[in-house]
Order: C-alpha cells, then sequence, then structure tokens
C-alpha cells in the first residue's frame, strides 16, 4: 500500500486530528492491505509468503475486532459494516478473473514417438474394431 493512500485512509476514518493508531484506523488499513494481497494471490497462486503474510494480516485483523467488540460495542456493527463496504467497492473496481486452466495434452511414448494420448486411445479403439469385425466375419 502506497503512503498517500495509507494516509488518505487514516484521514477518513479517524477520530480526532491525531488519531492515527486507534483500532477503526487499524482495521480499515488491515483490511486495504488484505484486499490488495488477496488480489495478487489470485494472480500468482504459488506466492506462499505472500500468503503467510496474508494469514498474518487476517489473524491481527481478527483480533482487532475481537478488542472492539468487547471493548465498544456500539463501534463494532459500524466498523463491520465499513469493511463490508470496502470489500463490496474492491471488488467492484477489481473484478475477480478466472484462472485459465487449460491442461496441455498427455503425451505418451509409443515406438520411440511422443504421442498424444487421445490419438493413441482413438488408435486402439480402431484396432479394437477392426478385430472384433473380423472376428464376426469368421
Amino acid at each position: 500500500m502506497k503512503r498517500p493512500a495509507k494516509k488518505s485512509l487514516i484521514q477518513k476514518h479517524q477520530q480526532h486530528d491525531s488519531d492515527t493508531g486507534s483500532p477503526r484506523v487499524q482495521i480499515v488499513i488491515l483490511t486495504a492491505r488484505i484486499l490488495e494481497v488477496t488480489k495478487h494471490l489470485g494472480e500468482h497462486r504459488k506466492d506462499i509468503h505472500s500468503r503467510r503474510g496474508l494469514l498474518k494480516m487476517v489473524e491481527t485483523r481478527r483480533k482487532l475486532f475481537r478488542y472492539i467488540e468487547k471493548h465498544q460495542p456500539k463501534e463494532f456493527e459500524s466498523v463491520k459494516a465499513l469493511v463490508e463496504k470496502m470489500k463490496e467497492e474492491f471488488e467492484k473496481a477489481n473484478p475477480a478473473k478466472k484462472a485459465a486452466t487449460k491442461k496441455k495434452p498427455a503425451r505418451v511414448r509409443k515406438e520411440g514417438k511422443a504421442v498424444e494420448k487421445k490419438a493413441l486411445e482413438k488408435e486402439s479403439s480402431a484396432k479394437k474394431k477392426k478385430e472384433e469385425d473380423s472376428a464376426e466375419e469368421n
């Protein structure tokens, strides 16, 4: 998250002029970071280090939610609604892309040549049909 984006989030959700670390502000910042990392992981599924960081951020946010729920019950509902609104806005701005999961054809070695598995199956089924037809004729 870039510094200006973080600053604007703090200014938008702070309770007073010098408020930069209240649970509400921390939850908003963590939510923005979680959404960014989630988007990153959608594109880079094997990035295990980022996934671990994401899990840490989610747990930290969960702890902050528990703190607010216990100590500021009125604030809890508004923060929860705010997080849901942030998620919806993020999803509208960044629609999820479906990953291309087209598999390459399986290759099988036959008589020193690499042959696609489907072609080999067609060939073997054609041989079986010929054998069955010749057996019926005899």
